[in-house]
């Protein structure tokens, strides 16, 4: 079904300058999120996943970090044309930000009913007391607090890691945002805690419609309640369709190998399977294919030209030599 997009990303190049060099983080990253979905970015650590939310609000230190092209569209904003003034006032609005430390992200010195006071002072100034009062437990009782009297009135430090997250999600609801992007939303929760909290995520997509950008590195997460997923790798977009697709039939070796990689059903003194080698060093990625160093179904094409995003099926886009033309795969060889 096609979706009216709520974000589309183009393009997009980040960089950033440090002592050793330029850091290519991003490189040619497109993807778009229509309205009502909830898209998946995993990919292991290192892979641009964050680096692209971030983006997403242009929340990239600059410097050292800089967009070198690209274009982000989120609703009627261009967002890297827009100035800090200006992004300023739709921060919240237009999109939220659930951040991977949801203790870290409240402030300390703020009780929760204050923190989500605060904000809608800043987006919504001309409501009154009573309104703002009447939000405050509006937003509590969304994510799921019967007893709201009791957390808005604790600071962080009184609250449990899940608490603290379903609060963050609660401050980044006041503004109704048109998008909700939850970078790690369930690190270092236990498994009991992160099913709450997965589950008022997609309780609050269906009931409201929010379209919802999931960062993880967990196909657990990913397999719950995505409905799209987006795999990165090296700053690049290396697979995208539907979660069911492309759990069940992963197309690039990379997204094969990560999901070999995950240890569901093993049993005592397995050798779990691990990816080969290590990432690329983004200062001086290889200059074709930056998986071909690890993969086990190396072409000498994948060393010689970078490959490009390929639409294989409506919705299934992957970047692999495998999948640009069929004659291709007749240049299979093994890995040096």
């Amino acid at each position: 079904m096609s979706l009216e997009p709520s974000l589309t990303i183009s393009g997009l190049q980040v960089c950033f300058d440090t002592p050793a060099g330029k850091v290519r983080a991003l490189d040619d990253v497109s993807f778009s999120v229509g309205q009502g979905e909830i898209v998946a970015i995993v990919g292991e650590s290192g892979s641009g996943k964050s680096v692209t939310a971030l983006s997403i609000l242009k929340l990239i230190d600059m410097p050292p970090g800089r967009f070198e092209g690209g274009e982000i569209r989120l609703a009627d904003h261009d967002i890297l044309s827009m100035s800090e003034h200006e992004l300023v006032k739709i921060r919240g609005s237009a999109a939220a930000m659930l951040f991977q430390n949801p203790r870290g992200s409240l402030d300390p010195s703020f009780t929760i009913q204050s923190t989500i006071e605060e904000t809608l002072a800043r987006h919504q100034p001309e409501l009154s007391s009573t309104d703002v009062a009447n939000f405050v437990e509006q937003c509590l009782r969304q994510v799921g607090f019967h007893d709201w009297q009791r957390v808005a009135a604790s600071y962080p430090h009184q609250l449990s890691g899940g608490m603290c997250q379903r609060v963050a999600m609660a401050v980044a609801l006041a503004c109704k945002p048109r998008l909700l992007i939850a970078d790690e939303p369930t690190t270092a929760l236990d498994v009991g805690v992160q099913a709450k909290v997965l589950y008022q995520l997609r309780m609050l997509n269906r009931e409201q419609g929010l379209p919802i950008i999931l960062i993880t590195h967990d196909f657990g997460v990913v397999r719950a309640i995505g409905q799209r997923v987006i795999v990165m790798y090296a700053g690049q977009i290396q697979e995208e369709g539907s979660v069911d697709e492309v759990l069940k039939k992963p197309m690039h070796p990379y997204t094969q190998a990560l999901i070999r990689s995950v240890p569901e059903g093993a049993v005592s003194g397995e050798v779990l399977y691990q990816i080969p080698g290590t990432p690329p060093d983004l200062i001086d990625p290889p200059p074709a294919c930056r998986f071909a160093d690890r993969c086990e179904a190396v072409m000498s094409v994948c060393r010689r030209v970078a490959p490009q995003v390929t639409t294989v099926a409506e919705g299934r886009r992957v970047r692999c030599h495998l999948y640009e033309q069929p004659e291709t795969a007749n240049e299979m060889e093994s890995v040096q």
